[in-house]
């Protein structure tokens, strides 16, 4: 019977392959949801055309890295710092709510500032003028430039 130690080698040994399965099943998912959503045409893509497109990639990837892939020895190992994952997640769930509510200008200022700020460890200077500087070029680009529709936000009366 293996020991508790013997099945964390074998986990840690086979890593790069449950990291390609994984990705392969998640790839597959999106392609099935993407495909559900109506392709539409080249000349006029439907929801479901970039979804799939990227799934697509996703795939290709996946396969890619299951079959060129031989050790684990060029992967991170997982520590402590790894929470930054899950609040990086946390907060981009945040984003979408807020954005839903209250618009883009203040999540994407909060969000921003928390993962340059907390995340990424920069200086509140430096956290300040990104975080400002990206919102502002955000905004112009898809509203402005782009036209595309943004909920309306307290600041958009300004």
């Amino acid at each position: 019977m293996p020991t508790g130690q013997s099945i964390r080698s074998l986990i840690r040994r086979n890593a790069y392959r449950a990291v390609g399965i994984l990705t392969l099943l998640v790839g597959i998912f999106a392609l099935a949801y993407s495909y559900s959503l109506s392709l539409g045409e080249l000349t006029s893509p439907g929801p479901g055309m970039w979804p799939f497109v990227i799934s697509v990639v996703i795939v290709l990837c996946s396969i890619m890295l299951l079959v060129t892939e031989r050790t684990s020895e060029d992967y991170e190992q997982i520590t402590s710092r790894a929470r930054v994952i899950g609040l990086g997640l946390l907060s981009l769930g945040m984003f979408i709510l807020l954005f839903e509510q209250i618009g883009f200008i203040i999540p994407a200022l909060l969000t921003l500032a928390f993962w340059l700020r907390f995340i990424g460890e920069e200086s509140w200077r430096l956290t300040a003028i990104i975080t400002v500087l990206a919102t502002a070029g955000f905004y112009v680009v898809f509203v402005l430039l782009l036209g595309v529709p943004f909920p309306s936000g307290p600041f958009l009366g300004l």
